[in-house]
């Protein structure tokens, strides 16, 4: 996982709602739980995930449960862990994962506008520095042209 202070959490929310969106897609198309973590593992574009992903594969083929095998990859988001386990135990585990699809895709919007609005805010900020910064040297120049023609 890419180690960026302030974006890091979005990368991941961001590597989740693709994960989430897989498997809900492969379990709406059929699939069982098992094989639709399998191609979400091949589907997958980050490296990390990946290997959380074969490490509960793995788990699952030795017979451990796929719920227990998807809290040993420790993700660190309890509300997506709680929406998983209720959707387990309602027997419903494709609405399991698009419910945290959903949940995913509005907390990346919140994100990324919050991300905008302070990287917007920063450029503006640079932005102003250069301008001062130019007019500041114009005006010191034009001073002391003056003061050397007086």
């Amino acid at each position: 996982m890419i180690h960026l202070p302030y974006f890091r959490k979005q990368l991941k929310n961001m590597a989740m709602l693709e994960l989430s969106a897989s498997i809900s897609s492969y379990l709406a198309a059929g699939e069982d739980i098992f094989n639709a973590m399998k191609f979400s593992r091949k589907a997958c574009n980050h490296l990390w995930l990946r290997r959380k992903l074969g490490r509960c594969i793995r788990q699952m083929e030795r017979g451990t449960d796929w719920l227990d095998a998807w809290r040993q990859m420790k993700l660190n988001q309890p509300l997506n862990e709680w929406i998983i386990c209720n959707a387990a135990a309602r027997q419903n585990i494709a609405a399991g994962f698009d419910t945290m699809t959903d949940w995913l895709y509005h907390n990346a919007i919140r994100h990324v506008r919050k991300n905008t609005f302070w990287l917007a805010l920063l450029a503006v900020f640079i932005n102003a520095t250069i301008v001062f910064t130019l007019a500041y040297a114009i005006f010191a120049s034009l001073a002391m042209i003056i003061q050397k023609l007086a």
